[in-house]
């Protein structure tokens, strides 16, 4: 691993870390002592890192019906994309009737758009939470890095879903009324920006084209791991999670300017 994500590794699950200062130290210490436990009985060695403990202490409650709708849409949006989904098959899966999906959801168009302002607002709340405007640019730049790898890495059927409305959405782009992407975005350009500004990233690519090569190169290295551990003999390869930091380190380093401290400790 990295200095860079060994480090905002290490700040991010010590209890000095603030996302644990959140939870209370109390709460905290027995979360993280029974993901160990579970990772020992996995014989699992890799080091704890946000993406498996973000979602940990997350405050869980019964499903209301619309709640369950937007679940189970999710997964038939992320699995046939929007235009093999079928409302029918929602309705089955949540053991409702069509017209009680209606009743809440009154279009495939209106439940589509519902989902995608779920998935927007957890990446919304992700970054608020990780990326906090107190913390130097430093860290909250390999946190940005590192938060969008936690995403994938927790909310595989939202990653699968966001990767196919980039690639399928380019007529009805055209046509939307509500894009509900476009504050993560244009937040995640600022930091860039404010990156450049500082000297920490490169300045000599468009901030836009650098969130195009970070969001481009972590999807891409998600998507191919499969077929990339059979073809080559790297040992990342072999892991999600290791291959996935890896990419996040390999990111920092590319988009770092010249003789910066982004990827350093």
């Amino acid at each position: 691993m990295s200095e860079s994500v060994e480090f905002l590794t290490n700040l991010l699950c010590t209890k000095s870390g603030k996302l644990l200062k959140l939870m209370g130290k109390a709460r905290a210490g027995r979360q993280l002592n029974e993901l160990r436990r579970r990772r020992r009985r996995r014989g699992s060695h890799c080091h704890l890192c946000i993406p498996h403990f973000y979602n940990l202490w997350m405050p869980s409650k019964p499903l209301s019906r619309k709640e369950l709708i937007l679940d189970r849409a999710e997964q038939h949006f992320s699995d046939h994309g929007f235009q093999g989904a079928s409302l029918s098959a929602m309705a089955r899966d949540c053991q409702i009737g069509n017209p009680s999906l209606l009743h809440h959801f009154p279009s495939k168009e209106v439940l589509y758009r519902a989902v995608l302002e779920v998935q927007a607002r957890e990446l919304m709340e992700r970054m608020e939470q990780g990326v906090q405007s107190g913390d130097p640019l430093q860290h909250r730049l390999q946190a940005f890095v590192l938060l969008q790898v936690a995403w994938m890495q927790t909310r595989p059927a939202g990653f699968k879903l966001i990767t196919r409305e980039l690639l399928d959405n380019s007529e009805r782009i055209e046509q939307a009324q509500a894009r509900p992407l476009e504050v993560f975005l244009l937040q995640s350009l600022a930091l860039l920006e404010e990156g450049q500004a500082a000297a920490l990233i490169r300045s000599d690519i468009s901030a836009v084209v650098l969130l195009t090569i970070i969001l481009g190169s972590l999807n891409y290295a998600q998507i191919v791991r499969p077929t990339f551990s059979k073809a080559f003999t790297e040992a990342a390869l072999k892991s999600e999670s290791h291959w996935m930091q890896k990419i996040a380190a390999d990111v920092l380093l590319l988009i770092s300017a010249s003789g910066s401290a982004l990827n350093k400790v």
